[in-house]
């Protein structure tokens, strides 16, 4: 199913995100107070052998465990029925390139055990600390394209936080987004951080391969690189192929790199798709819908046409309210000086059934908030049957007039 097939790609996107987030973090730790909550969160073990396994944050370098003895720790679980795992500890008398060694053999040992994870959380613990002063010795490992998927995740990861040329660091992520033999999920973070590691070069043709790849989730992880990279070749197969895609979330991506793109005809080609929708309130939320709020979004607001079809999809009442909801967003007063009396008049016709409409309408008033849209907005709330959507509208509206006291 689509919805299912949207909810893992995100959580896919979320990981791989956030793990690269959490990399740069855990090697500053200390360097800003800021960071705290994200460094006293616990990594999860991995559930998977192609899983990034976890960045617990970097200790204090081990001392006085030598070469022997020390280097494979015990874990003995507290139940009964428990057993022994043996987990790898990061060896203080070894270079790093020999710890890297030791880790991609232990990988490979234990490709296909779940606790993965937790068997190398504490190599890992030194292993990202030192990351960021061995920039030649990940980059020699990753340039190999081989080990195992975890294995070579980790090193992906240790490439975000090393000092190094931001220009090597993309020829390295392209060349594992391009390798045919890698792990597929590895493909996929270096695709990914092919937009983290943007150095101006013109990869056009590279560019062009990962949307033609056979891997759906990577031509929508690349979608989101085109901006940067596409020329007319890769606009015009976004445009008709992709766009086409019998696969809505590639769909859904297209919209955005085309919305993106810097191209002369992107507002016609917006103001196409927006017009090849069919959607009304009586099939609400459809693939169609999905599209349109894309395109909508990426609207050129001081194009005469794109401001007009704006307006009116915002006061459509005919429209899929998802739709509508996503119009009335952009429907503000800055830019459309009579939309505040024209948004107030709606809130008032609007029923609990028209949850969507109403969080847009609230959302879109509080940006410039005054005493009447304030009153307005509590007098509705309160009047609403559904007391959870009354909640969250009186919630939402007294974290703005909070705002507006201090």
């Amino acid at each position: 199913m689509k919805n299912k097939r949207t909810t893992l790609l995100i959580l896919q996107l979320l990981i791989l995100a956030g793990l690269v987030v959490l990399m740069i973090e855990l090697v500053n730790r200390g360097s800003s107070s800021a960071r705290n909550v994200v460094q006293s969160q616990s990594s999860p073990p991995i559930s998977t052998s192609g899983s990034i396994p976890p960045a617990p944050p970097p200790l204090q370098p081990l001392k006085g465990q030598g070469q022997n003895g020390g280097l494979i720790a015990s874990r003995q679980n507290t139940s009964a029925d428990s057993i022994a795992k043996d987990g790898l500890l990061y060896d203080e008398s070894l270079s790093f390139d020999d710890n890297i060694h030791r880790l991609k053999k232990f990988c490979d040992l234990h490709q296909n055990d779940p606790e993965l994870g937790q068997l190398i959380d504490q190599f890992l613990k030194v292993f990202f600390g030192y990351a960021r002063g061995q920039f030649a010795a990940v980059k020699h490992s990753l340039e190999e394209l081989d080990g195992t998927t975890a294995y070579r995740n980790i090193l992906l990861a240790c490439l975000t936080v090393a000092d190094g040329p931001i220009s090597e660091k993309a020829d390295i992520v392209w060349l594992i987004a391009m390798s045919k033999e890698s792990p597929i999920e590895t493909r996929r973070m270096a695709t990914h951080l092919t937009l983290q590691f943007s150095d101006g070069k013109s990869r056009s043709d590279e560019l062009f391969s990962l949307l033609n790849d056979s891997d759906s989730d990577i031509v929508i992880l690349a979608l989101k690189v085109a901006p940067l990279q596409m020329d007319d070749r890769s606009y015009n197969l976004i445009k008709t192929t992709l766009l086409n895609s019998t696969d809505v979330n590639i769909q859904i991506a297209a919209v955005d790199a085309i919305g993106s793109a810097t191209n002369v005809d992107r507002q016609a080609e917006l103001l196409e798709i927006i017009g090849n929708q069919k959607t009304s309130k009586d099939n609400m939320f459809s693939d169609a819908s999905l599209l349109k709020r894309r395109a909508v979004s990426h609207l050129e607001i001081n194009d005469p046409q794109s401001h007009d079809l704006i307006k009116h999809i915002a006061l459509d009442g005919a429209e899929d309210p998802g739709v509508r909801a996503n119009a009335i967003s952009r429907f503000t007063a800055v830019d459309f000086p009579e939309a505040t009396d024209l948004l107030l008049n709606l809130l008032q016709t609007l029923k609990a059934d028209d949850a969507v409409m109403l969080a847009a309408i609230e959302d879109n008033l509080l940006t410039t908030p005054n005493p009447n849209i304030v009153q307005a907005i509590q007098t509705k709330a309160e009047g609403l049957s559904d007391p959870q959507l009354r909640s969250l509208m009186i919630k939402r509206l007294e974290k703005i007039t909070k705002g507006m006291k201090q």
